[in-house]
């Protein structure tokens, strides 16, 4: 059996987000309605047709990119942009989601210690160019 491992991983952000990305992380949810009636012996649940996700991707501050630095999406006009999550990619296997997504926000650091740390926040924008690829070798 093959196993995903985390360093098979990738990210690839939208032109206004740079970073030397080290981890990502995305949630996938799908609100539920509680419709218990008098007489049911449990509760009952049904899922509705929306999906949410929302994620995070952070790394290490980028410089020297061009003319584009790691803020300059954020403070843009907050158009949905495409990122791409990969648990694997390697040539013609490829387990990944695509995501369309508005950025809420972006978080720096530095420490006296040498770390320079960018994080950024994201949620889907709209399901139109969502893409789920799980290529198995």
């Amino acid at each position: 059996m093959t196993v995903l491992i985390g360093s098979d991983g990738n990210v690839t952000m939208p032109t206004g987000y740079k970073g030397a990305i080290q981890t990502w992380s995305a949630s996938f949810t799908r609100p539920t309605s509680i419709v218990t009636a008098f007489g049911n012996a449990g509760q009952k649940r049904i899922a509705s047709k929306v999906l949410d996700i929302t994620g995070s991707a952070a790394g290490i501050v980028q410089y020297a990119t061009g003319t584009t630095n790691g803020l300059s999406g954020i403070i843009a006009d907050g158009a949905a942009e495409q990122v791409k999550l990969s648990w694997h990619d390697a040539g013609s296997t490829e387990c990944s989601v695509n995501i369309d997504c508005v950025f809420t926000q972006v978080d720096v650091g530095a420490a006296v210690d040498g770390d320079s740390t960018i994080a950024f926040n994201f949620e889907i924008a709209g399901t139109s160019n969502l893409a789920f690829i799980w290529d198995e070798v």
